[in-house]
């Protein structure tokens, strides 16, 4: 008997699979998953999220976010492809060398995945214009290269009540955490007041490997998507600081508090 029930409940996987396939082809990797499967899907087709930034963070998070099938991809840039990008910014190719990144992006996206909906922002993201652009959206993920946009995502996604990730590269190292506005740190609570101007390198200066960002940013997006899917908080990267080293592969999670004092949270 037990031999039997084994056996129908391996036709009714199979059957399960093909019907979920026949559904929809390009997902069917994914359906098949407890934590996903076809509910899992649908939420994942109904979410919204913004991206600061079409990098080497960025890269990855929005063909990532594409891939999953998530329903409405919003990302933002200001730049131009340059062949210095190429090392990180795989989103980009050597024929668009001198393209506005966000029709470089918009391009490959659609590429990758013509089932969703991808819309381009090309603007410097400033205060005047931040909550316009979040306007709508269910999730916001930080991919930009700079402190300034950094803390300004985190501030407009706790201003709004929209869950974030922030997260930065440098050489070989990375560091990200999600934010839950009202309920968890934000990332004023950890890093505090922005260094005086000057007394940091850009980013140029210091240099990174690629696959710092490819890394970071795929994590980055995998918040997102594990957030629509209902993960619980302590799944993801709430109140707690991921700091990654590529040279030596340690992986260090500190936990971190909501500081009541925060300019941006504290008293939310």
């Amino acid at each position: 008997m037990r031999h039997f029930n084994q056996g129908n409940e391996i036709l009714l996987n199979i059957t399960l699979v093909k019907y979920m396939v026949a559904m929809n082809p390009r997902y069917s990797r994914q359906i098949v998953i407890p934590e996903v499967g076809e509910e899992g899907q649908k939420k994942l087709q109904k979410a919204k999220v913004v991206v600061l930034g079409t990098g080497g963070l960025g890269s990855p998070i929005l063909y990532y976010l594409a891939a999953a099938g998530i329903g409405h991809v919003r990302f933002i840039d200001n730049d131009c492809v340059d062949i210095s990008n190429l090392n990180r910014q795989i989103l980009h190719d050597t024929p668009r060398v001198g393209k506005r990144k966000t029709d470089s992006a918009l391009q490959a996206l659609k590429a990758l995945n013509p089932e969703i909906k991808i819309e381009a922002i090309d603007a410097n993201f400033s205060p005047d214009n931040a909550k316009d652009m979040f306007k709508g959206m269910q999730y916001a993920i930080d991919a930009s290269d700079n402190l300034d946009a950094k803390f300004l995502v985190n501030e407009t996604a706790v201003q709004m009540r929209i869950p974030c990730t922030v997260g930065g590269v440098i050489r070989w190292d990375g560091q990200m955490m999600s934010v839950r506005p009202g309920k968890s740190a934000c990332y004023r609570c950890v890093f505090g007041e922005k260094p005086p101007e000057g007394t940091m390198q850009p980013p140029s200066k210091l240099g990174i490997i690629g696959i710092t960002a490819g890394l970071l940013g795929t994590i980055e997006a995998s918040e997102a998507i594990k957030y629509f899917l209902g993960f619980t908080d302590e799944g993801c990267l709430v109140n707690r600081l991921l700091m990654v080293d590529l040279r030596s592969l340690d992986f260090t999670m500190i936990g971190i508090k909501k500081n009541p004092k925060c300019k941006t949270c504290g008293g939310s």
